[in-house]
């Protein structure tokens, strides 16, 4: 360790003498990063939550290879009562404008079933017919006011989900919808994750930024001490980005938060490097010693405050979900970018610095203030820490209460069109989502003790709450069973054998189209359960009793089993909480233990764990009281925070530290190190929180809670450090 930091030393003070190298440096990695960012794109499809290394992810990619795509497009429209020939006209017009649009695999609508059965008997006989249970939950809505055409998928690539939406919301308008219709299916959620993903970057990336800047002003009172830390790490933020997007990768829901956290975690090293630098030149040290005195004193602090913060980013590489894990590494990446870009930029910026000394006072208002406020903590230190005490008892029982759970629907604000169609209007028609139930019955064709066994199945099925409809072949049986003038037969299989065999010659050659996509050529059949928009805890309910009522002996034979992307998230969301011990647990595991070995002493490591744990607890017992949920983005909050608060005990123990083995007595070393550092601590929390608390006003409900959480964690974690901090060592040190 030693060496390591005499070297680190050297270096920076190399850099110090001759600023042009590090200047050229930045410019030339700056330049050559700028090329790859207009190739950033959004990206919340599927496969990108997927963990494709399971035996449940290869289940579901077999399933594909033999049925296709189980992704839909619903088209949603008022039906209107009674039906005249122009809708009609326009559902045909539809249906070959949808047939014409790229990724499209196939088109369910009621104007097929019109032109094959009723188009002889009319259109009166037709909405008679509507009332059948073959169309309830599927194609029309029990109150028959409203209808859906159902637009099959069969995608090449996750580019092409966004493609396929923009024809099927084209194809509507050109067949004379105009904007009487809405979209809905998962590959509309998708897009529609992806729109608010980028509407929020473009918006409130500029307002992170000015309101950071705006902070710096107030605090330093000039333009240098804004422009410096601005461009310092908007280098190394450039860097993070350009080795995302020459990666490959794409931004989504979850590292959508990347650039905002980058920055405002980047600044903390800047604001270091200014206050330490100004609180020489206030003493009247020359801008020319007090720049290299400043880098050789914090460039061990410093370094070690972004080791740990990417150390604590890195820990979610534990996480089963690819966007956490990515959100870790390059998190991770641009920590470390933005530490190089400030050390290689101040040694010349820092001169810009030192300029115009004169109007600043001998002391800063705010140390004298923090001063005041550690003889307030020093009078009280073992009250303070009952108290802390019993909050951390009542947090602890809040995080016993946390769980993890999560609606894709819930993440968009109640205002906006595509959650009104999700709460009000989709509801009444069917479902979103699907899941399948495979069950093989051989090559030949399905008898009706086999359709029997499946036909129970899928109305024990439907009965389960959250189920809209189980749609399989059996439903196209029985409707080919169903004379079409006959206005009271029974929806129901065919008595025999004999009557089966002429319903399946007529679904053959009347809906065999339609039947395709439900059997597949090597003797399988699908059963889609078509599933209302839930959260992931009710999905998991769901795919639980659907696996139990499988089980039943009658349908060993049938080897059932289930499958589809819906149960694969919730997989993954079963591991969000686990996800969140995990991470903290190696965060605490790698970060601990190197900070015992950063300042010699296991004492001082052990003093700086509770005003680093007990803000995580806080704010985790706060969600869990609140019934706040962990999702894809909060699942981050625990190890990623730790990681940052660790970096004001890091300085504020390494001062103190130094002034303790000048023989400086306990009380006033708290005392000097709340006057040297808690400056530079209380601003570097107070620009993370308010950078991250800009999020608190976007309306994409993953950035909000990110943006909350974090910043509501970063103010416990400043009030830790400044009071709790403190109030330990006076206790313990005595």
């Amino acid at each position: 360790m030693g060496r390591a930091a005499d070297a680190l030393r050297r270096l920076v003070t190399t850099l110090a003498e001759r600023p042009a190298i590090g200047v050229g440096i930045v410019a030339v990695v700056t330049i050559s990063c700028l090329p790859a960012l207009p190739r950033l794109a959004v990206d919340n499809s599927l496969e990108a939550w997927l963990a494709r290394d399971s035996a449940e992810y290869r289940e579901y990619e077999a399933f594909r290879q033999e049925f296709g795509s189980e992704e839909f497009v619903l088209v949603v429209y008022e039906l209107g009562r009674p039906m005249d020939d122009a809708l009609l006209e326009r559902l045909v017009d539809l249906r070959f404008e949808l047939e014409e649009v790229a990724g499209v695999g196939g088109v369910y609508d009621l104007s097929t079933i019109y032109s094959r059965f009723f188009a002889l008997l009319g259109r009166e006989r037709f909405e008679e017919d509507l009332s059948s249970p073959f169309y309830r939950d599927f194609l029309v809505s029990e109150d028959l006011r409203y209808a859906a055409t159902w637009v099959l998928l069969d995608l090449g690539s996750a580019a092409d989900r966004t493609a396929v939406v923009e024809g099927v919301e084209a194809a509507a308008r050109r067949a004379g919808f105009g904007e009487r219709f809405w979209l809905a299916g998962s590959p509309v959620l998708n897009v529609a994750l992806d729109q608010a993903s980028t509407s929020a970057a473009r918006r409130f990336y500029p307002l992170v930024c000015a309101v950071s800047a705006l902070i710096l002003l107030l605090v330093f009172r000039r333009f240098a001490g804004v422009l410096i830390p601005m461009i310092s790490v908007g280098c190394g933020l450039v860097w993070t980005l350009g080795l995302l997007a020459a990666s490959g990768r794409r931004l989504d829901m979850v590292t959508v938060a990347l650039p905002p956290v980058v920055w405002v975690v980047g600044l903390a090293t800047a604001i270091h490097l200014l206050a330490r630098c100004q609180a020489k030149l206030r003493r009247g040290e020359a801008a020319r010693d007090a720049v290299p005195a400043t880098l050789a004193e914090l460039v061990l602090p410093c370094s070690m405050s972004a080791l740990t913060t990417a150390l604590g980013f890195a820990a979610l590489q534990v996480s089963s979900m690819p966007p956490v894990r990515e959100m870790g590494l390059f998190a991770s990446l641009g920590v470390v970018s933005c530490l190089t870009s400030n050390f290689l930029l101040f040694p010349a910026l820092g001169r810009w610095w030192g300029r115009d000394t004169g109007r600043w006072s001998e002391r800063s208002r705010l140390a004298a203030r923090l001063e005041a406020l550690g003889e307030w903590v020093l009078a009280h230190p073992r009250r303070i820490l009952t108290v802390v005490a019993g909050l951390s008892l009542a947090a602890l029982a809040g995080v016993l209460l946390l769980r993890a759970d999560s609606n894709v629907v819930e993440f968009f604000d109640d205002e906006t069109e595509i959650a009104r169609v999700y709460r009000e209007v989709l509801p009444g028609l069917t479902g979103p989502y699907s899941m399948e139930v495979l069950l093989d019955v051989g090559e030949d064709q399905v008898d009706l003790p086999t359709l029997r066994r499946v036909d129970r199945l899928a109305a024990e099925i439907e009965e389960q709450p959250g189920v809209a409809r189980v749609l399989s072949v059996v439903d196209f049986v029985k409707k080919a069973a169903v004379p079409i003038d006959a206005r009271d037969a029974p929806y129901e299989l065919p008595a025999d054998e004999a009557a089966l065999d002429e319903a399946w010659l007529r679904v053959e050659r009347e809906l065999g189209e339609e039947v395709a996509p439900l059997r597949a050529a090597g003797g399988r059949l699908r059963l889609s359960v078509i599933a209302r928009p839930m959260g992931s805890s009710e999905h998991r309910l769901l795919v639980e009793r659907i696996e139990e009522l499988t089980r039943r002996s009658e349908l060993e034979p049938l080897a059932p089993r289930l499958t589809g992307v819906v149960t694969l998230l919730v997989e993954l969301q079963d591991e969000l909480l686990a996800s969140q011990v995990q991470s903290f647990s190696l965060a605490f595991a790698v970060i601990a233990p190197l900070m015992a070995v950063f300042f010699g002493s296991l004492r001082l490591a052990l003093l700086s764990l509770p005003p680093n744990l007990v803000p995580i607890l806080l704010t985790l017992g706060f969600m869990g009281a609140a019934g706040l949920r962990l999702t894809p983005a909060t699942v981050m909050i625990a190890a990623i925070a730790f990681g940052i608060v660790v970096d004001d005990s890091i300085h504020f123990l390494t001062h103190y530290r130094e002034e303790r083995r000048r023989g400086v007595e306990v009380r006033a070393a708290i005392l000097d190190t709340l006057g040297a550092v808690g400056r530079p601590l209380w601003i570097t929390s107070l620009v993370v929180a308010s950078g991250y608390s800009v999020l608190c006003f976007s309306s994409f409900v993953p950035l909000f809670d990110f943006g909350i959480l974090s910043a509501a964690t970063m103010l416990a974690a400043l009030a830790g450090n400044l009071v709790l901090l403190p109030a330990v060592l006076a206790v313990v040190e005595r």
